[in-house]
């Protein structure tokens, strides 16, 4: 079987599935098979694939027509144009978050401290905490998440970028496995689970079937996580320090009503798509 025959059966199958960008799907998966770019796999198009390969690669076509999201497949993905590791098991990181990262970048110069301190609650995979760390260079981050496979792929994604000596990963249930009295930041960022209990089951397939609950269920309302972060997070705050949080558009209203003393400056901001989509606040001096 040839590369482009391989490409169009493969193609076909992922469309009758309901697959999106069904065509891309198919060279990405092709790619990571046989570990070829895409100028690669495109200048042996008219060349045979081996029976092995071309089963190999059949399996994984036949994996993501159920639906199994393709970063699973490939346990790779991109964030902030960082490649990153991620696993089934392990939250996959959303271009929307890129906006809660822009926003902590924007705010750190503002921050009057030799070392900045940042507080990664719920880290997943470690993308936020990657980037921030990346692109400052003074930034010491903290990044805790409850489950112990998402904590082995964000250390793994701060070693593969070179800034593990300016992070550290802590098993927590949120705030519970740290100390206020010896853990205080100046930031604290988090992209918390925020989808309503009632609203899981419209989900996409690959999301409601295939990534973890926890890093997804809000509650009832979608906001018990985000409350409990806005009620600890000013005891490990320093004063005059910055929380955000990526948040549903539909929950600003509820926020703005919830969110008071000893928060001063809030504020909301839209992500690329011109959605409300991350808060701002800022605790009291």
């Amino acid at each position: 079987m040839k590369y482009w025959e391989c490409l169009k059966a493969a193609t076909s199958y992922l469309e009758e599935n309901g697959i999106t960008s069904a065509r891309v799907n198919a060279e990405v998966i092709l790619e990571d098979t046989l570990r070829l770019s895409r100028s690669e796999i495109y200048a042996r198009y008219g060349e045979d694939i081996s029976p092995e390969m071309a089963e190999k690669y059949f399996d994984r076509v036949q994996l993501r027509g159920r639906r199994f999201p393709l970063q699973y497949i490939t346990c790779t993905t991109s964030f902030f144009g960082l490649n990153l590791e991620v696993t089934p098991g392990v939250f996959i990181p959303r271009p929307e978050t890129e906006t809660l990262v822009e926003k902590a970048l924007e705010i750190l110069p503002l921050i009057d401290a030799g070392q900045v301190r940042v507080l990664d609650i719920g880290t997943g995979s470690g993308n936020i905490a990657v980037a921030i760390a990346s692109l400052w260079k003074d930034a010491h981050v903290t990044a805790v998440d409850i489950s112990p496979l998402a904590l082995k792929i964000a250390k793994k994604n701060l070693e593969n970028h070179g800034i593990l000596n300016r992070a550290k990963v802590v098993l927590s249930d949120l705030f519970c496995a740290l100390d206020s009295t010896v853990d205080r930041f100046d930031m604290i960022v988090s992209n918390p689970p925020y989808i309503a209990e009632p609203l899981i089951g419209s989900l996409d397939p690959e999301v409601r079937f295939f990534e973890p609950a926890q890093a997804i269920n809000g509650g009832h309302d979608g906001l018990f996580v985000t409350k409990k972060i806005i009620d600890r997070a000013p005891d490990f705050l320093n004063d005059g320090g910055f929380l955000l949080l990526e948040t549903d558009p539909g929950h600003i209203e509820a926020l703005s009503s919830f969110i008071s003393d000893p928060w001063g400056d809030v504020e909301f901001f839209e992500d690329l798509s011109g959605r409300t989509r991350v808060m701002v606040a800022r605790k009291s001096r």
